[in-house]
């Protein structure tokens, strides 16, 4: 943490404005000689001082900052274009264009498993937007409408586009659908809906004002709540959160929870499902690594 001083006063200026402040107060006071008793003088004298200090500070603006380091784990993202056009006959033996590289991409020593051995690594398709997926699941042929290589880019630049959901519960519509999911091997009814950043929802609805969020997102909040942090630092409204721990690894649970935590550090409250206030660091406790928890913050 440190004090910044925001004015565009240089400083030899600021510096000459205080010097001549305090010679005018100490000048001014040089009539009251005998005019006041001594204690009161320099009461008052004092007193002006202080004005005149206070005054001189307001207008260099000073301003605390504390720098809040957040790490995120590194990710290469593959793309591979399942659109028709791939299943053009390329020069190289005949085969299709989407063989080809489905092959330099995933066979025996390709280039996704060179990656993954230094880097974690997604493979998405794309035609009209980015879906990410499991090489198992790849379609067979490509088929897909049309080639829109711009906007799988943006749409992954922005958190924008398609990606798969699925239920740990094994049925579509049981409440326990989730992003999460889509990544279990053992996943069933997976299907692929159309999501949007916060950050694009944001700027397409514009709201003048937000009270309450309730976020109950079957372990998508890991995901949410980050992308939120400027937003919810700088107008707190009151959330209603429910975490899904248990959805993660072990491995990954302390670390995921703690950036929800860096993300809600801005709210003074944090009432757990027992009206205790346990604060943000609550979301940290052993309990909520192990079990579904429900918590309540405010400013």
């Amino acid at each position: 943490m440190n004090v910044q001083l925001e004015t565009a006063w240089p400083p030899l200026v600021a510096f000459a404005v205080g010097v001549a402040l305090l010679a005018g107060i100490v000048w001014a006071y040089r009539g009251l000689r005998g005019k006041a008793r001594p204690r009161l003088r320099r009461f008052f004298l004092a007193l002006r001082i202080a004005a005149a200090a206070l005054l001189l500070l307001l207008a260099l603006e000073p301003v605390v900052r504390a720098d809040r380091l957040r790490t995120e784990d590194a990710r290469v993202v593959v793309l591979l274009d399942t659109s028709a056009s791939m299943a053009t006959p390329d020069s190289y033996e005949g085969r299709s264009r989407y063989d080809v590289a489905r092959d330099l991409l995933l066979g025996e020593g390709g280039l996704v498993e060179a990656i993954a051995e230094e880097i974690p690594v997604t493979l998405q398709r794309f035609d009209l937007g980015p879906v990410p997926i499991e090489p198992d699941d790849l379609p067979p042929r490509a088929e897909g409408a049309l080639t829109d290589l711009a906007g799988a880019l943006r749409a992954l630049a922005s958190g924008d586009g398609m990606r798969r959901m699925a239920s740990f519960g094994g049925a579509a519509g049981d409440s326990r659908s989730s992003l999460l999911a889509a990544a279990d091997d053992a996943a069933a009814a997976a299907a692929e809906v159309p999501c949007l950043s916060w950050t694009h929802w944001l700027a397409l609805a514009q709201p003048p004002r937000i009270d309450l969020f309730k976020v109950d997102i079957e372990g998508g909040e890991f995901e949410l709540l980050p992308t939120m942090a400027t937003y919810l630092a700088a107008h707190r409204p009151q959330l209603m959160l429910s975490t899904h721990a248990p959805y993660l690894a072990h491995a990954e649970r302390a670390a995921r929870l703690g950036r929800l935590a860096d993300a809600l550090h801005g709210y003074r409250h944090c009432m757990n499902e027992r009206g205790e206030d346990v604060g943000v660091a609550g979301l940290l406790a052993a309990e909520t690594h192990e079990r579904f928890r429900t918590f309540f913050l405010t400013d």
